[in-house]
């Protein structure tokens, strides 16, 4: 299944040019910790990912990228936590690592949209994710995950009544399918506002 998906998303974790700006030493080590990830074999990636995270020669980019796996990592095997305080520090120790080590290289892009997925995916820090989303969108417009983050934002902001910022956000999908459930969400969101 997670095959099929890199498949059609013509990535795993990484896309090319991301990957190139990885050091030719650890492109191998990185991408068969990808492979891992994919085979689900998440543990096995995850010791790929750490032994990389605390190698102290590594350089920022590899470093960026092994944060991005691991914290992948960390949200598929269920080790994350769940109070806001603690998903915020496990943001720290992962995304947001590498959206640190990140800065100026093709890695920023996914390390902030990864930034934006993990606090998304919780009702304690959802709305924490929306100046990573919007960041995102100022910087990558263009992205292959631009319509993902857009989809995303908006489905935060009408859950918060922000129906101005849902509305742009509906605006900006190019998926049908995405635009049908944000339009169903924005309208059960004013019902509810009644």
């Amino acid at each position: 299944m997670r095959f099929r998906l890199a498949c059609e998303q013509k990535r795993m974790i990484f896309d090319e040019k991301q990957r190139k700006s990885i050091s030719d030493k650890n492109r191998l080590r990185i991408l068969f910790g990808e492979l891992l990830y994919y085979e689900e074999k998440f543990d096995d990636a995850g010791n790929i990912f750490i032994s990389i995270i605390n190698d102290p020669r590594i350089p920022n980019a590899d470093k960026a990228a092994a944060y991005i796996g691991y914290g992948n990592y960390m949200m598929i095997s269920g080790r994350d936590e769940h109070s806001q305080k603690e998903r915020l520090m496990m943001l720290e120790k992962s995304f947001g690592q590498a959206l640190k080590l990140s800065e100026k290289t093709p890695l920023r892009e996914i390390a902030l949209r990864m930034c934006g997925t993990y606090l998304s995916c919780s009702s304690e820090t959802f709305k924490l994710a929306v100046p990573y989303y919007q960041d995102f969108l100022k910087e990558y417009p263009n992205s292959q995950d631009a319509d993902y983050v857009a989809f995303h934002l908006g489905y935060i902001a009408a859950n918060s009544k922000d129906f101005k910022l849902a509305n742009e956000m509906l605006n900006q999908l190019k998926s049908k399918e995405k635009r049908e459930i944000l339009i169903e969400t924005i309208d059960l969101q004013k019902e509810n506002k009644k």
